[in-house]
């Protein structure tokens, strides 16, 4: 049976693993908000948590890095994940002009 969560809680996402390590950070009525070691601040809607899986406080490491970017988010600093590199602009072909006749 998985615990309830609450704030502070550390979870998994069983549809996302590489998000890695997460801790509730937000319990509101309609949304959950959760930080992640690497999929950074993701937000749930009430009917979404059950695919969040409670579990007990894993390696210091991880936890550290949570406390640090739960800081780096309170002051303001926007967490942006490591796995969604931007991607670069394609240029547009020109096109020709029409000779005039």
């Amino acid at each position: 049976m998985t615990r309830p969560l609450e704030k502070g809680s550390f979870v998994v996402h069983e549809a996302h693993p590489e998000h890695g390590l997460g801790r509730v950070i937000a319990l509101g009525t309609f949304a959950t908000r959760v930080l992640f070691t690497r999929g950074g601040l993701r937000v749930f809607r009430a009917e979404d948590t059950q695919r969040l899986k409670s579990i007990a406080a894993t390696a210091a490491a991880d936890v550290a890095l949570l406390d640090s970017k739960e800081l780096a988010l309170s002051s303001g600093q926007a967490d942006t994940p490591a796995a969604d590199p931007a991607k670069p602009l394609k240029k547009r072909a020109r096109k020709a002009a029409a000779a005039p006749a």
